[in-house]
């Protein structure tokens, strides 16, 4: 996006689209931190924890194309507003309904809302012009703000108050985002080449073969399909992360208070790598950087069960944090330019579903690892395993660079 466009931007609209990636991810990161302890309490087996938090990417794998391309038809105001009280109004029930089937139904539902609000602010961007990198930049960096003043927020109910407490600190939560999405705008600005919501049709809400087969046409550019695999690494770690992280280090003695800061911390360190992306990127390659901030948490996450005291694990989700936060940025506005502005919603959305089938099965692959080997072990053998991965990646690198489709 060129200067001028920047301008054509009102305040008042960056204001409440950074609002909503505040709230909305935020809210995301709350509930990373509370069900797993939630389902700790109602003690599954291993392998049933990771179908649980497996489970609420599980929506997001089957859909997120087809709410993509939702939004490219009828805005993503819309789809914003629609999740955002649908995720107000599953919140407490979580609590209301103790029963592990419940649980698992609960967190599809709340998971494909939470990943369509944050597939809807990043179309957002691109509809309004074409995914700007600073504009981008700074919703990230408005994400990541949310991501850590959440979850000690919600350590600290949960500590004090039970999972009652926990929970309706989110359904507070959820009230904002729905507040701040509603103040996004209707029609778009002049910088969405005149891209304006259609009607509301009944036909729509039926997923299409030609939006799936159109979105992942997408994957024949070989800077999409190689943004994808990194995009799918990176959301790798933070499906152990929100999991069997949150579970180990409560049981080697963390509180929850405690491990709201660790994650946090991972959160404040993330904002910090939103604003050294665009630097970064004006000095080394786009695609080295993106191989080495996925790398980086990617090893650090794998050293979690070797870190013997609480400040190495603060030192260690330090670095991942600040890693992770270059990378998405990077990955979101290069995708986004390399993208015709008719195809944001299939291609956020084509992201979304690759994201969401590894954040569904990779939790599930660690509860039946951990079975076999136990919960310490299974770091250093997931992790390795997406360190290989990351090596075949390294194989598109030449043809992008011919292409000049990556610097």
């Amino acid at each position: 996006m060129n200067g001028d466009s920047r301008e054509a931007v009102a305040l008042h609209v960056q204001f409440a689209l950074y609002a909503t990636g505040f709230l909305g991810n935020g809210a995301a990161k709350m509930m990373s931190l509370i069900v797993p302890l939630w389902a700790i309490s109602l003690e599954p087996s291993p392998f049933l924890i990771g179908v649980i938090l497996g489970s609420r990417s599980f929506l997001p794998m089957l859909l997120s194309i087809h709410s993509g391309s939702l939004m490219d038809r009828w805005g993503a105001r819309r789809l914003i507003i629609a999740f955002a009280a649908l995720g107000l109004m599953l919140t407490p029930l979580f609590p209301l309904m103790p029963w592990i089937g419940a649980l698992i139904a609960l967190q599809m539902l709340a998971g494909f809302a939470e990943t369509t609000i944050w597939t809807g602010a990043q179309t957002f961007v691109g509809q309004m012009g074409r995914g700007d990198t600073r504009i981008t930049g700074r919703l990230v960096f408005g994400s990541r703000i949310g991501q850590l003043s959440g979850p000690p927020i919600a350590g600290l109910a949960w500590d004090f108050a039970g999972p009652w407490g926990a929970f309706g600190v989110i359904a507070l939560w959820a009230a904002a985002l729905l507040g701040a999405a509603w103040m996004l705008p209707e029609k778009q600005t002049p910088t969405a080449g005149r891209h304006q919501p259609t009607s509301f049709t009944l036909r729509d809400l039926i997923p299409r073969f030609s939006d799936y087969r159109d979105a992942f046409k997408l994957l024949a550019a070989p800077a999409i399909a190689l943004l994808i695999g990194l995009s799918m690494l990176n959301l790798s770690v933070g499906a152990v992360h929100g999991s069997f992280y949150v579970i180990y280090v409560q049981g080697i003695g963390y509180s929850a208070t405690l491990i709201g800061i660790l994650v946090s911390t991972a959160s404040i360190l993330a904002a910090a790598g939103t604003l050294a992306a665009a630097p970064l990127t004006r000095t080394f390659s786009e695609v080295w950087v993106l191989h080495l901030t996925t790398a980086m948490p990617i090893v650090f996450m794998g050293l979690t069960p070797f870190l013997g005291t609480y400040s190495l694990l603060l030192v260690a989700i330090a670095f991942l944090g600040f890693a992770q936060g270059i990378n998405q940025p990077l990955i979101i506005s290069v995708i986004s330019r390399v993208t015709g502005r008719q195809d944001q919603g299939k291609a956020v959305g084509l992201r979304a579903t690759n994201n969401r089938i590894t954040t569904t099965f990779i939790p599930i692959a660690m509860g039946g690892i951990v079975e076999i080997i136990g919960l310490g072990l299974s770091f250093p053998v997931i992790c390795g395993t997406l360190v290989a991965i990351q090596a075949l990646l390294l194989f598109l690198n030449g043809r992008l660079r011919r292409e000049g489709q990556i610097r």
